[in-house]
C-alpha cells in the first residue's frame, strides 16, 4: 500500500508540476507578445518612423521618360497618372517639345547629342522608351542614386557591348524590365490591362490626338516607310487611311 501510495503521490506531482510547467510557458510567451506589441506601439508612435513611412508611400517625387516618340508620350501621361509629382520629357533633340508639352510633362530636356543633361536630371525614376544602347546607358546617367530604370522599349538593342552593369552597382540601381509577357507573373491579364487601358482613352485621362503627325492613304505609306527609314524626328503617329481605298 505504501509503494502504491507514493507512486499516486509522485504521479499527482509530476502533473501539477506538468501544468505549473505549462501556465509559465504560457506566462512568457504572453509577456514577449505584449512586450512586443507594446514595442511595436511605441515605434508607430515614434515621429521618426511616421515620416519614413510617409516618404516610403508618398507619390514618386520625380520621374524622366527618355524617348519622345508614341511610347514615351504615353508614358508621360501614365507618369502623370500614377501619381507623379514631376514629369520629365528627355529627347535627343527639340522636334518633340510641343507634343511632350501636350502630354502634360512639366519640363523638356532635350540633349542635343550632349551627355551633360542627362545626370543633370537626377529622376526618382527613369523610364526608358529609346530601345537603343546608347538610350539605356543615358537613362541610367539621368537616374539618381538609389533610383529606379525600366527598361520599356525593344529588348533587342540591350544585348551590344556595355559598361552599363559599372554604373547600375556604382549608382545603387535598381534595373526591372516591362513587357507585356510579364503581366500574368505580376497576377494580371492582357485582357483586364486592355480594357484599363481603353477606359483612360474613354474617360480622355489618356489623350492621343495630338500624337498623330501623319494621316496618309495605303498607296503612300512607302513614302512614309522611307520618310521613318531616313530618321526624321518630326514623325510620330501614323495613321494609314483605309477609308480612302
Amino acid at each position: 500500500m505504501s509503494a502504491s501510495h507514493d507512486r499516486k503521490f509522485f504521479d499527482t506531482f509530476m502533473l501539477v508540476l506538468g501544468i505549473l510547467l505549462g501556465i509559465t510557458i504560457a506566462l512568457i510567451i504572453l509577456a514577449r507578445i505584449i512586450a512586443d506589441n507594446t514595442s511595436v506601439a511605441n515605434r508607430q508612435e515614434d515621429p521618426v518612423y511616421r515620416q519614413e513611412i510617409a516618404a516610403r508611400i508618398s507619390p514618386v517625387a520625380k520621374v524622366a521618360v527618355a524617348g519622345q516618340g508614341v511610347l514615351g508620350q504615353m508614358a508621360d501621361q501614365m507618369a502623370k497618372l500614377g501619381g507623379a509629382a514631376r514629369v520629365t520629357a528627355v529627347a535627343s533633340g527639340s522636334s518633340k517639345r510641343a507634343m511632350a508639352e501636350k502630354s502634360g510633362v512639366d519640363e523638356f530636356v532635350a540633349l542635343d547629342g550632349s551627355k551633360a543633361p542627362s545626370a543633370a536630371v537626377s529622376a526618382d525614376v527613369v523610364i526608358d522608351c529609346t530601345g537603343s544602347r546608347r538610350g539605356f546607358e543615358g537613362a541610367l546617367e539621368m537616374a539618381a542614386p538609389g533610383g529606379r530604370v525600366v527598361m520599356l522599349s525593344s529588348i533587342a538593342a540591350y544585348a551590344e557591348p556595355s559598361d552599363w552593369a559599372r554604373v547600375v552597382v556604382e549608382k545603387g540601381l535598381e534595373v526591372r524590365g516591362a513587357h507585356v509577357r510579364n503581366l500574368e507573373a505580376e497576377g494580371l491579364t492582357y485582357r483586364d490591362e486592355a480594357k484599363r487601358f481603353l477606359d483612360l482613352l474613354e474617360g480622355r485621362k489618356i489623350c492621343l490626338e495630338h500624337l498623330i503627325t501623319d494621316v496618309c492613304a495605303p498607296d503612300n505609306a512607302p513614302d512614309i516607310y522611307r520618310r521613318l527609314a531616313s530618321g526624321d524626328r518630326g514623325m510620330a503617329g501614323i495613321v494609314i487611311d483605309w477609308q480612302t481605298v
